[in-house]
């Protein structure tokens, strides 16, 4: 069994998302020959149609590791404190990612464009309440990423990060 492969929860409020608050899903291993790939089980609901047979590949190799002093607290939208951490949480495993990050990829279809989506996992972020700590799992999607190449003179468009932690 993988790191990825886990039940998780994403606090996420984009047009990705079917449930505006909290998403639930499982991400599962599927191999053909040599090839690679997950695919996110979910309730009816709980992701937005961008998700239906998606393929998530995972690239690079190299953990992204959590650089806080402790552990985040559990999430919670209404204390300010707590999204200031994850928010610079995020943010410094962002900045610290890079083409050899440990990363699952993918191409969704929006609304009839095809935009990409990156899930990191930053690892022991999360306190997990008995001690210890679980990962955090990040996404972001649009079509452009500090490391990535892009499109040149192609107009920005809709960038978003979410993040989830599990459940």
């Amino acid at each position: 069994m993988t790191a990825w492969e886990s039940e998780w929860k994403l606090h996420m409020d984009l047009p990705l998302m079917g449930n505006p608050d909290v998403a639930r899903f499982r991400l599962v291993l599927h191999s053909s020959g040599n090839f690679k790939y997950y695919l996110i089980e979910h309730e009816p609901g709980e992701l937005g149609s961008p998700w239906k047979d998606c393929w998530l590949v995972p690239r690079g190799n190299k953990p992204l590791i959590y650089s806080g002093e402790k552990p985040l607290p559990p999430w919670d939208a209404n204390d300010t404190d707590t999204v200031e951490a994850y928010d610079k949480a995020i943010k410094s495993g962002l900045d610290r990612s890079s083409s050899s990050t440990n990363r699952l990829e993918c191409e969704l279809d929006v609304a009839g464009e095809k935009r990409w989506a990156i899930l990191f996992m930053i690892r022991d972020a999360v306190d997990d309440g008995a001690g210890g700590a679980t990962d955090l799992l990040v996404v972001r999607y649009g079509n452009e990423f500090k490391w990535s190449v892009s499109g040149g003179a192609a107009a920005p468009i809709e960038d978003g990060t979410g993040h989830g932690n599990r459940h």
